[in-house]
């Protein structure tokens, strides 16, 4: 007990890393998937094709593979340098995007097509009717699958420790390396990762209950 409260500003210094790893992938991920579902339902058959391509292709590659991939492989033949932080950026935002876009999309298509028809007749604009009418539907419907995705963006990070990014699950190996004291340092992380979860779940349902009405009043 005595090694983990001592490794606990190390561990909190890598989760702090973590925490701004998943952030900005969830961030990008999101933005993406927002791109690919706007994308399909507007574009037209060659546009279709590319987004189902690329759907399909990301889907099945495992993220470590894609990781490694992209940090060690497209360096060696070129010039340009990824550092670990942007290698895990861009391979696991191309990796969550797909899966988002499903939930997204399955979240905009359980939304009655009479609805927008109904505020059209209304005198509602386009815009106006996306931000209270659609858009708030389509967070409550999806929420649960785009947290899920969330939450797997979280854990998907300690793939990160493999390219040598000082997350909460390299820094805990490195801390192991040096004490020799696997048991209590895993259990630490686990029980962090337990916390993080937990507290990430509670705050993207409360963006998500916040968000539409903060839309809704500004109209």
């Amino acid at each position: 007990m005595g090694t983990l409260v001592i490794s606990l500003p190390a561990l909190l210094k890598g989760l702090f890393t973590t925490a701004a790893l998943s952030i900005t992938i969830c961030t990008l991920g999101t933005a993406l998937a927002c791109l690919l579902v706007a994308a399909d339902l507007e574009g037209g058959v060659v546009t279709k094709g590319v987004i189902k391509c690329y759907v399909k292709l990301f889907k099945s590659i495992p993220p470590l593979a894609l990781l490694i991939w992209l940090h060690y492989a497209i360096p060696s033949n070129s010039i340009f340098q990824l550092t670990a932080f942007s290698s895990s950026v861009i391979a696991l935002t191309l990796n969550i995007a797909p899966f988002l876009a499903d939930a997204i999309r399955s979240g905009i298509n359980s939304v009655p097509a009479s609805q927008y028809d109904s505020a059209k007749i209304l005198g509602f604009n386009k815009q106006t009717i996306l931000l209270i009418v659609i858009f708030p539907q389509v967070i409550r419907n999806s929420i649960s699958d785009i947290s899920s995705w969330f939450i797997t963006v979280i854990k998907l990070t300690s793939l990160t420790s493999i390219i040598g990014l000082n997350e909460l699950m390299h820094t805990g190996n490195t801390i192991i390396s040096e004490t020799f004291m696997p048991l209590e340092i895993y259990t630490g992380i686990a029980c962090i990762y337990i916390i993080v979860v937990f507290l990430s779940e509670a705050l993207i349902f409360a963006l998500a209950r916040f968000i539409p009405k903060l839309l809704t009043t500004g109209l």
